[in-house]
């Protein structure tokens, strides 16, 4: 059981993801209904039809989420731009302009205070908690684990329904939605 090992993360990329479907949301709810983070001015003719996006951002948040090693790789498929943010955008001079502009702000909030939040805020704090929990159930249930690690992968707000939260190797976590309960975790 000493090999086991419970980390978090916020995957640069799952994050940007969630970015950028909050200002789709934004710009395709009513009135009454309030605004997520982030709310930026944008030209609307860059963005896709929501049905379209919809589509497309749950793709590119599924290849994120099922990559090999994301944990270790996250930031290498960040800067090798792996995945393909510009598709949630229209292939033009404007959308191209906006996926941009969209990239360069989420950068600033990421690295100024989005890690930060994440991890030392929210989730730093839950490691021990959730590992020293694993641990009594596994030693309870007289099991080993499947993995020997498993991350708490954060993300700054909830993922729309329907999206992937959990796999062998991590489990989505926000400040919005319910802790998962230990028996949710697949590691046993």
């Amino acid at each position: 059981m000493n090999d086991f090992y419970l980390a978090n993360a916020a995957s640069i990329n799952l994050n940007f993801v969630i970015y950028i479907e909050n200002l789709y949301e934004n710009y395709n709810k009513s009135d009454e209904a309030i605004d997520k983070f982030p709310w930026l001015p944008l030209n609307k003719e860059g963005l896709l039809n929501i049905n379209d996006f919809q589509i497309r951002a749950k793709q590119v948040w599924s290849m994120i989420f099922n990559s090999d090693n994301l944990y270790e790789y996250d930031i290498d498929y960040w800067s090798n731009n792996k995945f393909s943010f510009d598709k949630l955008f229209k292939d033009t001079s404007i959308g191209v302009g906006l996926y941009k502009s969209v990239k360069r702000s989420f950068i600033s909030w990421y690295w100024g205070t989005g890690y930060r939040m994440c991890t030392i805020f929210f989730s730093d704090c839950l490691v021990e908690d959730y590992y020293n929990k694993l641990i009594n159930l596994s030693k309870i249930k007289n099991s080993k684990f499947k993995t020997n690690k498993f991350y708490l992968q954060v993300v700054y707000d909830i993922p729309p329904n329907g999206w992937s939260l959990k796999n062998e190797n991590m489990i989505i976590i926000s400040p919005q939605i319910q802790l998962p309960t230990i028996e949710e975790f697949e590691v046993i």
